[in-house]
């Protein structure tokens, strides 16, 4: 039987359920996962999840000793990650320093996986976590994969030539973040950097294009339907999406753009006011009159997880990694939000 080793930053997280159904998955079809955590988790899990059965830290005197006698039996193995963090790359002090810790807690994490057979190690995002994979992964022998998300690649892709360089595959979660990989780190093969959205997979419609009269393409006969989830922080940037609305209905692309958000209570007044308001922005709600039935902001169904909220939308906002999974039939505005439909824009 096949073992894999599965690590994420903090596992279980509430706003993260799918890197638990993503054990549970490969455990259905016959592969056993050592679930770990390099975080721990306080309280006890949710009903019916298991709790990992690794967390590294707080670390144990212990698990060091051990994992510094393995870095010096095995050095070769982790010298060229160490020459990586201290000779190359545009990294400052800082993050050289943290990931010479990183390198310890990966050589930790290997002496805890040594005795149960494990012959794969899979990274559930491209921070810390991943560097701690990939060390315990060369120290062991064994293969070593990540997923990443947006953030982890468009904001803070720290050692990311290196760990796509020493990865088996590479999955994330859109084709923009795949072709974001293939264009900003050619050293790497494209074949290992696969897509696997969180959720269904979205079907290539043909006539996505735009339908001026003056560029002769032919007018679309289904309407684009966009579907952005995820909390409302600043890195998911969904200021992004709104503008790009804008931008489909200057090009006559007929479409319809929801986001169901996670948020406790109602979001911040004024919360997308700048975009849809700004001159720079070419006035977006009325830019997305003519094309648009509106772009609606909905509320998730109970606080800490993202739903969907609507059972006909066919795409995401890829760019960072929304979800497209269960979505329920409905259209839900929170009592909170201010209609600006009259402009074809609502929010």
């Amino acid at each position: 039987m096949l073992t894999i080793a599965y690590l994420a930053n903090q596992f279980p997280c509430p706003v993260e359920p799918y890197v638990g159904e993503e054990i549970e998955e490969l455990r259905r079809r016959g592969v056993r996962v050592v679930a770990g955590s390099v975080r721990g988790v306080p309280g006890e899990p949710a009903a019916g999840r298991r709790a990992p059965e690794i967390v590294l830290q707080p670390l144990r005197i212990m698990v060091l000793l051990r994992a510094l006698v393995l870095c010096l039996r095995r050095w070769k193995r982790i010298s060229p990650l160490v020459a990586r963090i201290i000779f190359r790359g545009r990294e400052g002090p800082g993050q050289r320093v943290k990931a010479l810790l990183h390198t310890g807690v990966g050589a930790c994490y290997a002496v805890q996986l040594r005795k149960r057979g494990v012959g794969h190690i899979h990274a559930h995002h491209g921070y810390f976590g991943s560097w701690i994979a990939m060390t315990a992964a060369r120290l062991l022998d064994v293969g070593f994969s990540m997923t990443l998300h947006g953030s982890d690649l468009l904001l803070h892709g720290a050692y990311l030539d290196t760990k796509l360089e020493n990865c088996a595959f590479c999955l994330t979660v859109s084709e923009f973040n795949r072709s974001y990989l293939i264009e900003n780190y050619p050293a790497v093969e494209p074949g290992k950097v696969m897509v696997s959205r969180l959720g269904v997979e979205v079907r290539e419609r043909e006539g996505w294009s735009s339908g001026a009269k003056s560029s002769g393409a032919k007018p679309l006969g289904t309407r684009l339907a966009l579907l952005a989830v995820g909390r409302l922080h600043a890195v998911k940037d969904h200021a992004f999406l709104v503008r790009a609305c804008a931008q489909l209905q200057a090009h006559r692309v007929a479409f319809e753009c929801s986001i169901a958000w996670g948020w406790s209570g109602a979001p911040p007044p004024g919360i997308f006011d700048r975009e849809i308001r700004s001159p720079g922005a070419g006035n977006t709600a009325g830019a997305c009159a003519a094309g648009a039935d509106g772009l609606a902001l909905q509320p998730g169904r109970h606080s800490g997880v993202d739903q969907p909220q609507r059972g006909d939308s066919a795409g995401a906002h890829g760019s960072h990694g929304a979800r497209q999974d269960r979505a329920g039939p409905g259209h839900h505005r929170h009592p909170g939000t201010r209609d600006l439909r009259q402009d074809g824009l609502s929010v």
